[in-house]
């Protein structure tokens, strides 16, 4: 593997860290505003994977490098072998900017996909935490891992902290918040977490301990997805901690994103395969402890591809899914309903809205609270005007005038 490592892991005769009793870094009451060269120990590792991103990278990469900590943290760039210009893009923040010593750059010299470069770049992480950045999204606060640490520090029984996303199509800010739970810091209980699906915790606001991704590394190897199975593990415990303001951003509709991806019906199909065994493992994983709000994640998932053809008129492939579930999987009032009402009526829309007034998560009751909740509040965004990010500005929630 070619790995680019810019500066040597030596620890600034400045910082502001100590080590605990545990030989870690602890935090300390003075801010940071200088380290070294990829540090020794640090407390926070970054990861961050990229693959054409040479329009976004750079937003991305401050947001980190802008983050203000009283503790060590570095960043990992992993460039999936991209083929536009994300690797000059880097190489020019390396060379020019003042806190590039905290970035260990690694640039593969083939493709390995997505899982593949994520799972590498978090078996380089040194970090007692794990924080996560993808090339297209960014961080928006300078205090955000300071406060994220700080909470996890406060509860050690807990191994997951996160917070809502302010949500970008491209380069343009939709004023919609995505990972919104609360407007009140919480302890969100683990079957919450697990129902509420891959969406529920942005990924660019996920810090969790290290040891979770070591207890599921070997898990991680066939799943076809890792954050959903990381934010699950990391809420066990003891709860996932979450901040209400949001302090990155989450970027939808770019080239090679999830988003455009799953718009493939193949493409979804081969992933409904995938993620249905590696969450029936993941129950077999957890001693069944955890089935029924794992069985909610199941369904939602074959929802997605269901209603997919649906939509597309696709009857054959429809009633063909819904016999495999069958035979697979314990088959729900609800998705038995659903399913014949898609079948009589061949409307994609009038069963998403049976669902969504009748069976879905949160009830509509929540639901509706939520959307008065959000209608007495706005995003105030420093990019509100031209569209672009903004990494050196925070984003807040504040009341309505």
């Amino acid at each position: 593997m070619n790995a680019n490592t810019r500066g040597n892991p030596e620890i600034h005769p400045h910082s502001m860290w100590k080590q605990g009793a545990e030989g870690r870094p602890r935090l300390t009451t003075h801010p940071q505003t200088d380290q070294s060269a990829a540090e020794s120990n640090p407390l926070v590792s970054v990861s961050m994977i990229t693959y054409k991103h040479e329009e976004y990278v750079e937003e991305a990469i401050l947001g980190v490098l802008m983050q203000e900590t009283s503790f060590a943290i570095e960043l990992i760039v992993s460039n999936d072998h991209s083929p536009d210009k994300t690797h000059e893009v880097i190489q020019s923040i390396l060379l020019q900017h003042p806190r590039a010593g905290r970035i260990r750059y690694i640039r593969h010299p083939q493709n390995l996909g997505i899982m593949g470069n994520a799972l590498h770049n978090l078996k380089q992480c040194r970090g007692v935490y794990i924080a996560f950045c993808e090339g297209d999204d960014c961080w928006t606060d300078p205090q955000k891992l300071q406060k994220q640490v700080r909470n996890l520090e406060e509860n050690p029984t807990s191994d997951l902290c996160f917070h809502p996303a302010q949500t970008f199509f491209g380069r343009q800010n939709t004023n919609q918040l995505f990972g919104f739970q609360s407007f009140r810091q919480k302890c969100i209980p683990p079957d919450e977490v697990i129902s509420g699906g891959g969406d529920f915790c942005p990924t660019a606001s996920i810090l969790i301990r290290r040891t979770i991704f070591e207890n599921l590394a070997e898990f991680l190897l066939t799943a076809p997805v890792g954050d959903y199975f990381l934010q699950v593990m990391g809420s066990l415990r003891g709860g996932a901690i979450y901040l209400p303001d949001p302090m990155c951003i989450y970027r939808k509709g770019t080239p090679f994103s999830w988003t455009t991806d799953m718009q493939s019906i193949p493409r979804r199909r081969d992933f409904f395969e995938l993620i249905f065994k590696s969450l029936k493992r993941f129950d077999q994983l957890l001693g069944h402890t955890k089935s029924k709000p794992l069985s909610i994640e199941i369904e939602r998932q074959y929802l997605h591809l269901s209603l997919t053809y649906l939509k597309h008129g696709m009857l054959a492939d429809y009633r063909a899914l819904y016999e495999t579930l069958k035979r697979q999987h314990s088959i729900s009032i609800r998705i038995k309903a659903l399913y014949e009402v898609g079948l009589r009526s061949r409307s994609e829309r009038l069963t998403r809205e049976l669902d969504r007034w009748t069976f879905a998560r949160p009830n509509p009751i929540s639901r509706a609270i939520k959307r008065l909740g959000k209608a007495v509040y706005r995003i105030q965004s420093p990019s509100s005007t031209s569209g672009h990010a903004n990494p050196n500005q925070p984003l807040k929630l504040r009341s309505a005038q």
